[in-house]
This record gives C-alpha cells, sequence and structure tokens, in this order.
C-alpha cells in the first residue's frame, strides 16, 4: 500500500540519523495535559467578571484570536500566571503520566527535539529512559538565549546514544512566561508577520463560537469565512525575528518527523509554503508528518495529504483515529521504533568490498585480506538547497 511505502521511507530517514522531531501538542495531551480547546476554556474559567465564555470544544480557527481576548480581559501578567498555573507538575507527577508512547519517541535515534508544547513531557521521558535531562531552550523572549546556539549546533552532530542535550521550546515554556506564543498578538510579533486578519472571501461561514472570539460586528461577520480568518498576510512589518530566522533556517536545511502535530497552526504552516516555494523542488516531500485519518473524513484527510505534500513539501503517514481515541499513533510510533531499531543495526553492519566478494566467491581470497569496508552510508540524504536562511 501507499501508506506502507511512506512509512518504510519514514523509517529508513529516521534510521539515518540525519532527522529532527518536531512534537505537537498530542505528545502533551497523551500525558494528560490539556488540548488547545481544553486549555482555552480552562483560562476562559477564570477570567471572571462579565467576560463571555466560547463552550468547549471550541473551533480551530478561534484559538488564536480567544486566547487574545481572554488575555486582555485579564491583563498580561495575570494571563501568563494562570498558564503557568495549568501546566505546573512535579518531577514525579510527569514521570507517572509518562506512557511507553512517550518512551519510544525519544528513544528514536533524532538529532535534536523541537516542540512548540509549553509543558516539559519531553524532558521527562528523556530522563526516564537516558538517566539525564536535556536542557529546555526557549527562542522568543527567551531567559536563556546563550543557550540557543549550543542546541543548534547539537542538530549538526550525530544522534547521542544518552539522548538529545536539548529541547528546544519555540513557543516557550510555561516556567518562563515572558517566553509562551499563545495569542494572535503574541504570533505576530514573535515571528516578525502581521495578524491572523479577518478578510472579505467566499468559502465556509464562520461558525456562531468563532464569531465571538473574534468580537466582530454584525457587518464583518456577514462577509468574514474561515479561508479569510486563516489568511496570512506574509509582508513583514518589521525585520525578521530570530524566530522567524530560526525556525525557516531548520525547515530549510533539516528534515523534520512531524508527531502529535496537526499542521494546522497557521505561523509553521506559512514558513513551511515560504521554505518551499523559496527553495524546494515542487511536490518533492522533505518532512514527514503522522497524521490520523478516520473512516468518515477518508477523502479530505487524503486531500489534506495531497496538498501538505505539494504545497508544503511534508509527506504523511496516516494512522487510523476514531474521536479523541489516538492510541493508534502509539502504536504506530513503536512499530516504527522497531523497524528503525533493526534498520540502524544493518546500516552499522560491515559490508564485503567487492573484490573481497569476488575472490569469496571463486574461492581464492588471499590469506589475512581484510574481508570488510566501512559502514553503510545512510542511504537518504539531506533536502539540496541553494542557502541555508531565509528572509521575506
Amino acid at each position: 500500500k501507499e501508506n506502507d511505502r511512506r512509512e518504510a521511507a519514514l523509517v529508513e530517514l529516521i534510521a539515518s540519523g540525519e532527522a529532527l522531531a518536531l512534537i505537537g501538542s498530542g505528545y502533551s495531551i497523551a500525558a494528560g495535559f490539556d488540548s488547545w480547546s481544553g486549555l482555552l476554556t480552562k483560562l476562559a474559567s477564570r477570567a471572571g467578571g462579565a467576560f463571555v465564555q466560547i463552550p468547549d470544544p471550541i473551533p480551530a480557527e478561534a484559538y488564536l484570536p480567544y486566547a487574545q481576548r481572554i488575555r486582555e480581559h485579564m491583563s498580561i501578567e495575570v494571563f501568563r500566571d494562570q498558564v503557568g498555573r495549568c501546566f505546573d507538575r512535579t518531577d514525579n507527577q510527569l514521570t507517572d503520566a509518562l506512557l511507553e508512547f512517550h518512551r519510544d519517541v525519544v528513544r528514536l535515534p533524532f538529532r535534536g527535539m523541537l516542540t512548540t508544547n509549553f509543558d516539559p513531557v519531553l524532558e521527562a521521558a528523556c530522563f526516564a529512559v537516558h538517566g539525564r535531562k536535556p536542557e529546555s531552550v526557549c527562542i522568543w523572549n527567551a531567559p536563556n538565549s546563550k543557550r540557543i546556539s549550543p542546541a543548534l549546533r547539537e542538530f549538526s552532530e550525530r544522534p547521542d546514544a544518552r539522548g538529545p542535550a536539548h529541547v528546544m521550546h519555540l513557543h516557550g515554556l510555561y516556567s518562563a512566561g515572558s517566553s509562551i506564543i499563545l495569542c494572535a498578538s503574541d504570533y505576530a510579533d514573535a515571528y516578525g508577520l502581521r495578524h491572523l486578519a479577518p478578510g472579505v472571501d467566499s468559502g465556509t461561514p464562520l461558525s456562531p463560537e468563532t464569531l465571538a472570539a473574534l468580537s466582530l460586528s454584525a457587518e464583518q461577520a456577514a462577509t468574514v469565512t474561515v479561508e479569510g480568518v486563516r489568511r496570512m498576510i506574509v509582508e513583514r512589518a518589521a525585520p525578521p525575528t530570530k524566530l522567524f530566522r530560526l525556525t525557516s533556517g531548520l525547515l530549510a536545511t533539516r528534515r523534520l518527523v512531524i508527531i502529535g502535530f496537526s499542521l494546522d497552526d497557521p505561523y509553521i504552516s506559512q514558513l513551511l509554503e515560504y521554505v518551499s516555494t523559496a527553495q524546494w523542488e515542487w511536490g518533492e516531500p522533505v518532512h514527514f508528518a503522522l497524521l490520523p485519518i478516520e473512516v468518515d473524513t477518508i477523502t479530505d484527510q487524503r486531500i489534506k495529504a495531497d496538498r501538505l505534500k505539494r504545497d508544503l513539501g511534508v509527506e504523511t503517514v496516516f494512522y487510523e483515529a476514531a474521536g479523541r481515541d489516538h492510541s493508534k499513533l502509539h502504536e504506530l510510533v513503536a512499530k516504527i521504533r522497531v523497524a528503525v531499531d533493526a534498520r540502524a543495526a544493518q546500516l552499522l553492519q560491515p559490508t564485503a568490498s567487492p573484490a573481497t566478494r569476488n575472490n569469496s566467491v571463486a574461492g581464492n581470497a588471499p590469506a589475512g585480506a581484510a574481508v570488510a569496508s566501512a559502514p553503510v552510508a545512510p542511504v537518504v540524504p539531506p533536502p539540496t538547497t541553494t542557502t541555508t536562511t531565509t528572509t521575506t
């Protein structure tokens, strides 16, 4: 099957030791943390006063403007404190929440770990498996910005058997409140791009919940659509930020395996599209994403997979899902880990040189002759790029 072929190619890439992991909220949800919708519902319940809440589940296109409205109602200091309270766990609580799924992900030989999550579940899993806790590194408003360079250098080295030394939190860490990127204005400022803005467009009408999150006038509500909300104005209002340069540079020069991430994040998708348009071969897959597919949405998911490959350079490996049940993702990761271990062992096996093989077949191998060559080189090369950084 086509999905089996893509899975085999993914195994080959991971076994080569050339890939980075990009870990999304699905990884943290499996450890008991809230989804986007759940987090915003919890924050809204703590807003107090006359704040008008949207019932859970909140539509995805409403996440950023709804978060913005919650923060503006609370004040930025109270908002950051409440976000921290939502994610605060002791080390023992984190360890107890780990599943084999979390351990399997960090057992894979990735060169480095990137995440958009605010919590340290990856760090806890690395410590549980490898016995050392990676350093958490933030990018935007980072309290430890001098640690960014060592983390990036790690991405250029072969995977360490002791696991990664750093976990890069692209959207911040709950314990460093100023580093968190959660609201529409945070995204716009952190990436140096303008706000997601509603626009007049034809297409799917917005739900009443999304209209409430956007606080639109009746006239605006009559014209705005889902496509309009998701439209990104790419032109910069300021020079590219550190986060924009770093993220687009990694997307251009490294190959990512995306786990627990729906690719609905408009800023990450926009960066992928920008880099793909600027540097990659049209329609050629560079990255891989593990994405759910359900019986009722097979056609839509396949259309999405084709678009991801064509526009963003992302090849999809599907797993079966049913509503919020993503246990098949855990099974898929376990299967991939076993296959990667076997393939990595093959890559380390010495092979006889052509001359030695010919002599052996003829039965006249020279006495004392070397019978092995260097280990097989990885068969999945990194993408060819023309530059290592991108700007708009």
